[in-house]
């Protein structure tokens, strides 16, 4: 059985292994809205057929998935943090006056020491973390990306 969607895609029909996938490669398989309400049937399809043992979850296209999508949560996010605050009478200033003991840091200083990229490293172009050239997985187009990105 395979059943389609707009951003998540469903498929039981192999033996005892289903396949979830994140679909919208063009986006990065971003989770927005669409994933969150389809995800519940996905999981219940998933669930439902008795003779799946495993399941796989992958990202159409390059990539697993950027992540949140943020911009299209955000209205959803503002409305959960209304909910909260009306529910819990917060305020601004009742975070100010909460004070966790042994947290006053004011008294601290902090000396930071920036250091250029040595010769031996490399930017990787996804993650964008400094890292020794020993942890260079790939080059693509002149650009060098790192094992835990690759």
């Amino acid at each position: 059985m395979t059943s389609e969607q707009r951003s998540v895609s469903v498929d039981t029909g192999s033996a005892a292994v289903a396949e979830l996938v994140l679909l919208g490669p063009g986006r990065g398989n971003a989770m927005g809205p669409d994933f969150w309400r389809e995800l519940p049937a996905a999981i219940a399809a998933i669930d439902a057929a008795a003779d799946i043992r495993a399941l796989i979850v992958r990202g159409a296209g390059e990539h697993f998935s950027n992540g949140l999508d943020l911009p299209a949560l955000a209205p959803a996010i503002r409305r959960a943090a209304d909910r909260l605050q009306e529910q819990f009478n917060l305020s601004p200033e009742a975070a100010e006056a909460f004070e966790l003991p042994g947290a006053d840091l004011s008294h601290e200083e902090l000396t930071v020491r920036v250091l250029p990229r040595q010769a031996d490293e490399f930017t990787c172009a996804s993650c964008f973390l400094v890292k020794h050239r020993s942890q260079i997985a790939e080059t693509r187009d002149g650009k060098y990306y790192c094992v835990d990105c690759v």
